[in-house]
């Protein structure tokens, strides 16, 4: 199961705007990570993790949107991660392409071993 965290800048977007984002990502990130043939099974919306953090006046040379995903490393996955990540930012460029403000933002996808219980 995928694990991801987007933490963002208080006031970098609206809140409605905020709230369609983390709807449509766990979507774009299942998309974007689909392996069947390792899995056994699809990768749903439903099976991944997403936490949203808000940013800390403390913290440093942030961008305002940053997004980071955590998932099984694969073979499938592994073999094309470039890919998969590009994926991900091209679905998220298109949904920032419908508003009109400018936003910051990073996807860091890490691939590594995973055990749930």
């Amino acid at each position: 199961m995928p694990f991801a965290t987007l933490r963002y800048r208080p006031g970098c977007m609206p809140n409605k705007s905020l709230e369609k984002l983390v709807k449509v990502l766990t979507h774009i990130i299942a998309e974007a990570l689909d392996a069947p043939k390792d899995q056994g099974n699809r990768l749903t919306p439903e099976r991944i993790e997403l936490k949203v953090e808000e940013g800390n006046p403390l913290d440093q040379n942030c961008k305002d949107i940053h997004l980071v995903v955590w998932g099984h490393n694969y073979p499938a996955r592994l073999a094309n991660q470039d890919v998969r990540v590009n994926a991900i930012r091209g679905a998220i460029r298109v949904f920032f392409s419908d508003y009109d403000y400018s936003v910051s933002w990073s996807v860091h996808l890490n691939l590594c071993s995973m055990e749930y219980d």
